[in-house]
């Protein structure tokens, strides 16, 4: 549905005699009833973007602006209000470290609920406002929109090299391309060719999540030692997804080196019925123990938990699925080392890195005491990296461009850019759109997880 037009309006300073922001101004964004509390704290983004956009107006008025207040970030972003209320998948982890790198440099952030919002939004300051990121189909949304995005018949639209797409994955997801999709791991980099991409990379930081939860020495962590699975679903564990190693390889595991084994994997929606569930639940390891109650919908473990949990282990295992998780760079922060599956190699020249596919395929390159890749269904190999992992613990490790002054340092970077020099260059040699405007993934990928 396209969105009805408004007025455009700018603000004007208002300010007493005294130099101090008016009564008037104050009263524009004044505290919410005591009725609407509880709404509010549904959705904790309503009361902060008001509180931003108070902030902001006074110190225009006041012409006292902080560093970089006067840079407008405008959010509507299902991830960002997903973090906001506790989400902790893959994309909601990426949104937080954004949103905490985005507070550190000074910004003014001001979120939406909807492309409307934003619009509205985006038409009492255009000029202040820096970046609008959304989710990949809204970039498209509003390309298609007139009532969106800026042209000659909505001049007071929201200019496409403004948009930014938040997306997960290596694909070019914004009608401008590449360039204009933030993305949370260097994908130009990786070793996998068929997901090699030029999105640009904002990436995230785990470093202050990690730092809420202590390091445990590994002499100090349970006895016999303990492996955290890395499995959310306990359908990563049934053979329909193909995992990289079966309940026979887990138990030979635990024979040879008397590891048991951790991990918090629920159930889909409609797993829940005692055939299925008695099903899946036969796929663990006789040596382990699920943190998850399956019989309980609501069982789940709080960020805190799964940290603690995991800070508890020797090792964390992958099985395949999710890809791309934050999980093991989180385990390395916590001196727990990872055995990455590698699923798809060159048969005729297995060590080849370049042609390795990985669970977590940034970290293909890193090798033992940090990461163990290992070829799926590799039992012996297995067993080997386990006891090696046992015998060679780590200390906390951050990947440099995981610290947050590395975020920080890309995010100033991508704010400061000249997109529309840069859209003007595009447009020199490609009509619009020149990334896509459908579905263009090269191949399927699966869920993230935490």
């Amino acid at each position: 549905m396209p969105f009805a037009a408004t007025p455009d309006f700018v603000p004007r300073p208002i300010q007493d005699k005294a130099g101090q922001p008016s009564r008037l101004l104050s009263s524009l964004f004044s505290a919410p009833d005591p009725e609407s509390e509880v709404e509010l704290a549904a959705r904790p983004w309503q009361p902060a973007t008001r509180n931003a956009l108070r902030a902001l107006l006074a110190c225009l008025a006041l012409e006292n602006c902080a560093q970089n207040q006067d840079k407008v970030v405008l959010v509507a972003n299902i991830y960002f209000r997903s973090s906001l209320v506790g989400g902790v998948g893959g994309e909601e982890i990426w949104a937080a470290s954004t949103m905490r790198a985005m507070k550190n440099l000074g910004y003014t952030v001001l979120h939406g609920s909807s492309l409307s919002e934003i619009v509205q939004m985006y038409r009492i300051f255009p000029d202040l406002v820096k970046m609008v990121i959304v989710a990949d189909w809204d970039s498209f949304k509003c390309y298609e929109d007139e009532y969106c995005v800026q042209s000659d018949i909505n001049p007071s639209g929201i200019p496409i090299h403004k948009i930014f797409s938040f997306y997960f994955w290596p694909f070019p997801r914004h009608p401008l391309g590449q360039r204009w999709v933030l993305a949370p791991e260097p994908f130009a980099i990786q070793p996998d060719p068929v997901a090699v991409s030029n999105n640009t990379y904002l990436g995230y930081s785990i470093e202050d999540d990690c730092a809420l939860t202590p390091f445990i020495p590994p002499s100090s962590r349970p006895d016999p030692p303990r492996a955290w699975v890395l499995a959310k679903l306990l359908r990563y564990l049934s053979p329909a997804a193909d995992p990289s190693w079966s309940k026979a390889d887990f138990d030979a595991v635990s024979e040879a080196t008397g590891i048991t084994f951790a991990l918090g994997a629920g159930l889909d929606n409609g797993e829940s019925d005692p055939g299925t569930r008695e099903e899946l639940q036969g796929r663990l390891p006789e040596q382990s123990v699920n943190e998850i109650d399956v019989t309980r919908p609501d069982s789940r473990l709080s960020k805190a938990e799964f940290m603690g949990k995991v800070a508890q282990t020797r090792v964390l295992v992958g099985v395949g699925s999710p890809i791309l998780s934050p999980t093991p760079y989180n385990a390395l922060c916590l001196g727990v080392p990872f055995i990455n599956p590698i699923d798809n190699w060159d048969p005729e020249n297995p060590e080849d890195t370049t042609k390795w596919h990985g669970q977590q395929n940034m970290l293909s390159s890193m090798k033992p005491p940090f990461v163990y890749n290992v070829r799926k269904a590799d039992r012996p190999a297995l067993i080997a990296a386990i006891f090696t992992a046992l015998s060679t613990p780590i200390d906390s490790y951050i990947l440099p461009r995981m610290q947050m002054s590395a975020v920080e340092s890309r995010l100033a970077e991508i704010v400061d850019t000249d997109w529309k020099a840069e859209a003007d260059a595009l447009r020199a040699w490609c009509d619009q759109p020149c990334g896509c405007l459908s579905p263009c993934d090269t191949r399927s990928t699966s869920e993230s997880e935490s």
